[in-house]
């Protein structure tokens, strides 16, 4: 049986969980697929749910083709025909639903090829006004469902799953001023915060310290591979419970990595790390010009705090080489660790380089331990941090 994948305009209504979708796969097992899935190509534009639950009970599932235009706008007005005829949607919900329409772009050709807007050259397939008309809710929720959206990605999934739009923002604003708050104060209490550099190999770091974030940047040739099975040791032992171990790598041992790291600690996820720009690195024995690397992010236990967003981008052209030759640009960093870090945190960098890191980290008002065996960057570390 082909895959079939889900259209972009489809996917933009939640997927049936829990009860809902045990239900479906209950009746389907019982009486097979009543009402066919519609596609378009190699697309589902109708009848997501059913396929996932064919799929899973090995039934055997029946398709329809789609017959009406495919410009956008029919296609958006027969998955809203779909979706109003048997789901009882929120305002929320259809807010959400709006603003991923208004989201949608199409190639620059004028062609149906959908996808999320990275690019100002893409042509809006809709805009917001349209899309707040068809999901029939007000411009201004659908701005206040695609800010919850881009700003708070946890909070927006509740409302996704059917909770108050109106009753979310309010929280989101109380948690945005709380947090505020907390960095006033310890912005306050800066002069209390430690930076401690370390001219010594991590290996030979001992303190009675625990850290709550690791985030590192070690070397990624063939040669240094075994440094990552020593640095999850120092992560096991250093990290609180809960806290988190960010390495930056290379690609070109990834499966080695993660398996020398796992051995210590529990593998969490993969953050893609973008370096856009002209100077992409080059690497001639797999012949790849590489745009991007993985963060990978372990655990000492089970991670506890706020969702994340995976994808950090490093300005553009960014990566200085000036202070040391595998030094990462200072924005990308920023984006990675704002991601992550709340003042008075207290964080560590084993392979410290010229100490972004560490300027990171007194930018957010937290502790920092930065280690660095080279002495010529450690001075230029040191250097750095006291300016």
């Amino acid at each position: 049986m082909q895959n079939y994948k889900f259209h972009p305009i489809a996917d933009c209504w939640p997927l049936l969980e829990g009860i809902e979708y045990e239900r479906l796969k209950e009746s389907i097992t019982e009486i097979g697929l009543l009402h066919e899935i519609t596609i378009l190509g190699e697309y589902i534009l109708d009848g997501r749910n059913r396929y996932r639950a064919c799929l899973e009970t090995d039934t055997e599932p029946n398709f329809i083709l789609y017959t009406g235009k495919d410009d956008e706008s029919s296609l958006i007005d027969f998955c809203i025909a779909c979706n109003d005829n048997r789901r009882h949607l929120t305002t929320g919900q259809r807010a959400m639903i709006a603003a991923d329409l208004a989201n949608m772009k199409r190639g620059g050709d004028g062609s149906n090829q959908y996808k999320e807007a990275n690019s100002s050259n893409d042509l809006l397939a809709i805009d917001q006004k349209t899309a707040a008309k068809k999901m029939n809710i007000s411009v201004p929720s659908l701005k206040r469902a695609k800010n919850l959206k881009e700003n708070a990605p946890h909070l927006a999934n509740k409302v996704i799953k059917g909770a108050n739009l109106n009753n979310v923002l309010k929280q989101h604003k109380k948690d945005v001023k709380a947090k505020e708050i907390k960095r006033l104060i310890f912005k306050a209490k800066s002069s209390r915060l430690v930076t401690n550099l370390f001219n010594i190999d991590f290996r030979d770091f001992y303190k009675d310290i625990k850290f709550d974030f690791i985030i590192t940047d070690p070397p990624y040739q063939k040669k240094y591979l075994d440094i990552y099975g020593y640095l999850g040791l120092f992560a096991k032992d250093y990290l609180k419970e809960h806290g988190s171990l960010l390495v930056m790598c290379g690609q070109s041992y990834l499966p080695e990595i993660y398996k020398m790291i796992s051995q210590s600690l529990t593998y969490n996820w993969s953050l893609a790390y973008l370096t856009p720009g002209g100077q992409s690195a080059q690497l001639f024995e797999r012949k790849v010009n590489t745009f991007w690397k993985p963060v990978l992010w372990f655990v000492n236990g089970k991670y506890k705090k706020d969702w994340i967003g995976d994808v950090c981008n490093s300005k553009i052209n960014d990566n200085d080489k000036s202070l040391h030759t595998w030094g990462q640009s200072q924005s990308g960093m920023s984006d990675l660790m704002n991601r992550f870090l709340e003042p008075g945190m207290v964080i560590c960098d084993p392979f410290m380089g010229a100490g972004t890191t560490g300027i990171i980290s007194k930018e957010l008002n937290c502790n920092f331990y930065g280690i660095e065996k080279d002495e010529k960057h450690f001075n230029v570390a040191k250097e750095r941090l006291n300016a």
